[in-house]
């Protein structure tokens, strides 16, 4: 947790916001494989079929077009990082009847503590203007919501699904719905301007989305069939 949060974040501050999600996003490619090698969880066709589709929205997307290769590259490994965060809380969540996420946010908290004396606390009091907004927000309350939303509600939230869904599900809806979202909140608050390609290819992440619903509410075909006993009513 503390290696994904630290190094997402800091790719925040070298590549736009749809471009650090999007370039992230080929997270469920490291999946597959971790939650194959480690839970025995393999992916069916049609989810990698989905993942290819959301693949080609991606490349379509041209993250790497805007000379952000560095922070790109960063993002990459985060989605590497994110992938083996996915699958240790599926275990956890198929191994382990109580959450104990509260501990684990605990000591990567203990583990970050340090950037502070590195990187230094800032201007933590001050006021960021926003054209687009029209007003000035603190930037504290940037720095609560990621503690706050994006590391505790999240994690906790993420803790509880995988109790219930597969790793390789999780990692296909993250996919499909974070860059859509991301880039919608960058261009109102931050007034990035995305790309017309990247536009293109968040549209073939839609398309995979919807795909992955259908699938979904079909139920999973390789779940034995229910077996009717003597108290069964017919």
């Amino acid at each position: 947790m503390a290696g994904q949060s630290g190094f997402f974040n800091y790719t925040m501050t070298l590549v736009p916001i749809a471009n650090a999600v999007i370039f992230w996003s080929v997270a469920p490619f490291f999946t597959f494989i971790l939650s194959w090698f480690f839970l025995g969880e393999k992916a069916k066709k049609s989810y990698i079929l989905i993942f290819a589709i959301a693949l080609t929205g991606i490349v379509i997307a041209k993250p790497l077009q805007d000379g952000y290769m560095l922070g790109n590259m960063v993002t990459l490994g985060v989605g590497a990082i994110y992938a083996a965060m996915i699958t240790y809380l599926r275990h956890e969540g198929k191994t382990e009847t109580g959450n104990d996420i509260a501990w684990s946010l605990l000591f990567a908290e203990l583990i970050m503590s340090p950037s502070v004396f590195v990187v230094g606390t800032r201007d933590i009091t001050g006021m960021i203007r926003y054209e687009s907004l029209g007003m000035s927000l603190p930037v504290m309350l940037w720095a609560a919501g990621l503690g706050l939303i994006s590391m505790g509600f999240a994690y906790f939230g993420i803790s509880i699904v995988l109790k219930s869904i597969n790793a390789n599900i999780y990692s296909l809806i993250d996919i499909i719905v974070s860059p859509t979202v991301a880039t919608m909140w960058g261009f109102l608050i931050f007034n990035e301007v995305p790309a017309l390609s990247m536009l293109y290819g968040g549209v073939m992440l839609l398309g995979a989305g919807v795909w992955l619903t259908r699938d979904m509410s079909r139920g999973d075909p390789d779940r034995p069939a229910h077996v009717c006993h003597s108290q069964c009513v017919h």
